[in-house]
């Protein structure tokens, strides 16, 4: 939704500065008839996303994900149940503020495990399945991280696996 309205804005603004440039460019053209015409910038199909602004990505970064079209992917039921299994446990595990390294590191193996699971029971195809694939790299270096034995670094991993799973409910369905 926010996306669209972004895009309508765009659109609107653009069309009103190209009617400007027109205007501006009469002017000019009729004691200028060397200057080489201005381009219009392109109109975006409303089918088609809008680019995404280049934002830095670090290897902490989120993945960087997109919808089908403006809408959520399709993804099988178990996989769904998967991944929200695996942002349960997360919820559960967090509600308590301060764990040891050797907490962490054993939620990470029954994290992995439950990460397996979603191979196992994927049904996806296309660029969907694309999409999912983004998530899961992520996935997997977050819980990497929180394997490590630098509690800095495992408590980070932790929090953003936490954002990356909250994710999946927004692009996926």
């Amino acid at each position: 939704m926010f996306r669209a309205f972004i895009i309508i804005i765009s659109i609107a603004s653009c069309s009103v500065d190209d009617a400007a440039t027109k205007s501006e460019s009469a002017d000019v053209s009729s004691t200028e008839t060397s200057k080489p015409k201005e381009i219009s910038p392109p109109k975006v199909d409303e089918n088609q996303q809008a680019a995404k602004p280049n934002k830095p990505q670090t290897e902490w970064s989120l993945a960087d994900l997109s919808f089908d079209n403006g809408m959520k992917w399709k993804a099988n039921i178990e996989t769904s149940q998967a991944i929200e299994s695996m942002d349960d446990a997360m919820d559960v595990f967090l509600l308590t503020e301060e764990h040891t390294l050797k907490e962490y590191n054993e939620f990470a193996a029954l994290l992995q495990i439950k990460y397996q699971t979603i191979f196992n029971v994927c049904t996806m195809r296309g660029a969907g399945h694309d999409e999912l694939d983004k998530m899961l790299v992520k996935v997997n270096f977050y819980l990497e991280k929180m394997a490590s034995e630098d509690i800095d670094e495992v408590k980070k991993g932790c929090d953003q696996l936490h954002k990356q799973l909250h994710l999946y409910n927004v692009y996926f369905e």
